[in-house]
């Protein structure tokens, strides 16, 4: 059981809030609550010092998720996943300067939400097994084969980190340009490459390419 992870929900559509909190307790994870606003969430954040935030990005009242996360309580300290519909490239780029452990988009798969939470709390959860003898440790960010080191890029950190938290569906290119690839430099061959580079540290069978749509972990 989860039941030592508290847990904030940041949204501001009741019935969907509700939904999330129902699959959190499912999880084994405690809601401390669901904030509608900016401000309730602030409030919840002092006086409850939640261990991860559900954030939602676009919420009502001139405030965002964003705001949220820049705030000086949470930014670098509580750990983050954004929950979001369509978003254009300048808020990408806001989001990832947020350091979030990851973002979701909507229609949300509960599936998604609990590996992207495990990944999130690793710190309280232990070691992740992804498979073929591998472990991951998110909190450190280190790959281990039978317990020897494996060392990764940056950029293979992040790449793999977005595979397991999608471990078994398809993580589009977009995604992986986004979380990735921060200052633009992103192309289609470097993407490859480093795909190409991961499949030699880990099992090659590990990550498959699903044709016009991005890479899984299987």
């Amino acid at each position: 059981m989860n039941n030592n992870i508290n847990i904030l929900i940041v949204e501001d559509e009741a019935l969907e809030a509700k939904a999330i909190e129902s699959e959190l307790r499912k999880m084994g994870y405690n809601s401390i609550g669901i904030a509608i606003n900016y401000q309730k969430a602030i409030k919840y954040i002092q006086n409850e010092k939640p261990d991860l935030l559900l954030l939602d990005v676009n919420l009502k009242h001139g405030y965002t998720g964003i705001d949220i996360a820049k705030r000086e309580e949470v930014l670098d300290i509580i750990p983050i996943i954004y929950i979001t519909a369509c978003i254009d490239t300048q808020t990408r780029k806001e989001i990832i300067a947020t350091h979030p452990k990851s973002y979701l988009s909507k229609p949300l798969k509960y599936e998604e939400l609990e590996v992207a939470i495990s990944l999130a709390v690793a710190n309280k959860q232990g070691i992740i097994k992804i498979g073929y003898d591998f472990t991951y440790d998110l909190d450190h960010q280190n790959l281990f084969h039978n317990k020897t080191f494996v060392k990764l890029s940056p950029k293979e950190k992040l790449l793999l980190e977005q595979l397991i938290i999608r471990k078994g569906e398809c993580v589009p290119f977009q995604v992986l340009e986004s979380t990735i690839w921060e200052y633009g430099d992103f192309s289609e061959s470097s993407l490859r490459t480093l795909v190409g580079n991961l499949r030699k540290k880990l099992n090659p069978k590990m990550v498959i390419n699903i044709q016009g749509f991005g890479y899984k972990l299987v």
